[in-house]
């Protein structure tokens, strides 16, 4: 009888034993169903990667529409359209005036967009041609034309036959009315009359150089200054920029104002000397627009 209780007692350990172990296999299938679901989010993981390299983002949907829109007003001619989307006063190629107005735009409309700059905007793509450049915007084969990331035409910079004649032209006048000093140029950058002086910048074989005489003075007078080889900086992302002329302890930087207040001046003329401001003089009129 005893041996009898012995093996019952063995069997019943054994059967016991054997539903122990189902069920710790039925714990561990339970622990890796966490690893699977970790597989998965890395997987949704990769795919968030992909999709932010993948070219066709926000920013460039948002160019094609700008660019498709322009190119559209352009094939059909529609030059009202394009007034309508274009900020004044609109940027021209220096020393060519600015275009202030809806009626000189649509007055000027075929001498700036020639059959051959129109050509190369229809046939333009959008993705290749054109390009996003920060906070200047969006330009056609290296700044061609320029619209903003609102879809506004801010700078025309292809100069037709006609524009071409007309900016030599208007080159030539100026050398002629300006003191023999300065008169040999490659083409204006920048002239100011500011409360004190008359200021002008022109680049003369790749580099820049300052000019600037007393503001009750004329051109064809001698400069009370000459300065060359000025240095061109960008200050932010706005817009605002400034040329820097060094002589000596001195430092004489011409800085344009493109993003600022409601009443800030479109210049301002600051002289250091050993890093100290010495003046500051307010542009009261940009003479080149």
């Amino acid at each position: 009888m005893k041996k009898e209780l012995f093996l019952f007692s063995f069997f019943c350990l054994i059967f016991y034993s054997c539903n122990t172990n189902v069920d710790k296999s039925k714990i561990l299938v339970q622990k890796e169903k966490p690893q699977s679901a970790n597989r998965n989010i890395k997987g949704i993981d990769e795919m968030d990667t992909l999709l932010s390299k993948n070219p066709t983002s926000t920013k460039n949907v948002k160019q094609d529409s700008i660019v498709t829109a322009f190119t559209a007003y352009v094939k059909n001619e529609d030059i009202v359209a394009i007034s309508k989307m274009t900020k004044f006063p609109l940027k021209r190629p220096t020393p060519i005036p600015y275009v202030k107005n809806e009626d000189e735009f649509l007055e000027n409309y075929f001498r700036m967009f020639d059959d051959s700059l129109q050509n190369m905007i229809l046939n333009s793509d959008p993705q290749t041609d054109w390009e996003q450049v920060g906070w200047r915007g969006i330009m056609l084969y290296n700044g061609v034309i320029w619209l903003d990331t609102d879809g506004k035409l801010i700078a025309v910079n292809y100069k037709s036959a006609h524009q071409e004649k007309t900016k030599s032209g208007l080159i030539s006048s100026e050398k002629e009315k300006l003191h023999s000093s300065v008169a040999n140029f490659d083409e204006p950058v920048l002239l100011w009359e500011t409360e004190k002086f008359l200021i002008r910048i022109d680049k003369v074989k790749g580099n820049y150089r300052y000019a600037s005489w007393d503001v009750n003075q004329d051109f064809s007078k001698q400069p009370n200054l000459i300065l060359y080889n000025g240095e061109l900086t960008f200050d932010g992302s706005g817009g605002n920029h400034y040329y820097t002329f060094e002589n000596k302890e001195y430092a004489y930087q011409c800085y344009i104002i493109h993003l600022g207040a409601s009443d800030s001046p479109p210049g301002l003329l600051m002289v250091f000397k050993n890093d100290k401001e010495v003046l500051r003089d307010v542009v009261v009129k940009v003479l080149n627009q």
